[in-house]
């Protein structure tokens, strides 16, 4: 079996899984996101803001006070609970993911769509605090002074990961579809998720990713290309780029060249438990095909 080819197993997530997973987690808190109203000033973006699916099933964004998305003076013109029908303002949004490790800077994946900003009144977005009915990340920039809130609704939204580009409904990642459909790890496991695998001694790594390479372990061998001038920091390393309910994407550096490699989980884990028990797993298994090699 060539490196780059897929093992077979009954339980296998498909590309689309392990894709939709991510943009899930994305639209629900996780990365960085920036927004840019192209239409009104191109050269002006929204940097430092918030984002995140509220109980109802609505992607909210709130930032800091921007000139270049007018807020109504009023919930007259308010289109959740009114019905009312502002004038939305075309927008750009990009939601990059990187590795939580400090010690890098590696790009998980990201997310971008075109859709249409409501920006909610003021009193609206009182009520909402007043409710607790925002994304917690949300609620806490909607509360700081001279910050807005939005809804942005969209048609669908493009994932860029290392399965490559991947369309995607909006609806699928925001409505009450999507609420049905666990999401791992959240915004609150993310780091103890992401230390449960870089934890790990550095062999047992290695052990791993090359297992997976060599077609011992399930998983994917994605892009490979080449790192000019690498510093013996990451010669020969094993990075955790990131951990999701379907299994962790790693980049091996070897021989000056990088290669993502996604190590599959035997089934998806919605809990800090199930990952520990499935990361034992992959570490056993490698160990059981390192001893079988020799």
């Amino acid at each position: 079996m060539s490196p780059s080819s897929s093992n077979s197993h009954d339980l296998e997530p498909t590309v689309s899984d392990q894709s939709l997973s991510v943009a899930r987690r994305l639209m629900r808190g996780q990365g960085r996101a920036s927004m840019l109203a192209y239409r009104m000033d191109p050269a002006q973006s929204v940097q430092s803001m918030a984002h995140g699916v509220d109980a109802k099933g609505r992607f909210l964004v709130s930032w800091i006070g921007n000139a270049c998305f007018p807020v109504p003076e009023s919930a007259e013109v308010n289109p959740v609970r009114t019905g009312g029908q502002p004038e939305p303002v075309p927008v750009r949004l990009e939601i990059l993911r990187q590795s939580p490790d400090p010690m890098t800077r590696i790009a998980a994946a990201s997310l971008h769509l075109l859709g249409s900003l409501y920006v909610l009144s003021d009193d609206e977005r009182i009520d909402l605090l007043a409710e607790r009915a925002l994304p917690t990340m949300v609620g806490d920039v909607a509360g700081m002074r001279g910050a807005h809130v939005g809804v942005l609704v969209s048609d669908r939204v493009l994932l860029h990961d290392c399965y490559g580009v991947t369309p995607l409904s909006f609806d699928a990642l925001v409505g009450e579809s999507a609420d049905a459909a666990p999401v791992f790890p959240t915004m609150a496991d993310d780091l103890e998720a992401f230390e449960c695998v870089a934890c790990l001694a550095e062999p047992t790594l290695r052990r791993v990713c090359d297992s997976v390479m060599c077609g011992l372990l399930r998983g994917r061998v994605h892009s490979t290309k080449a790192v000019v001038n690498p510093c013996p920091a990451v010669a020969d390393k094993v990075f955790c780029v990131d951990v999701d309910q379907t299994g962790i994407l790693f980049m091996r550096v070897l021989n000056g060249r990088a290669t993502s490699v996604v190590a599959d989980f035997s089934r998806n884990v919605h809990s800090l438990e199930g990952l520990d028990a499935e990361v034992s797993a992959l570490v056993e298994s490698s160990t059981l095909v390192d001893d079988y090699r020799v």
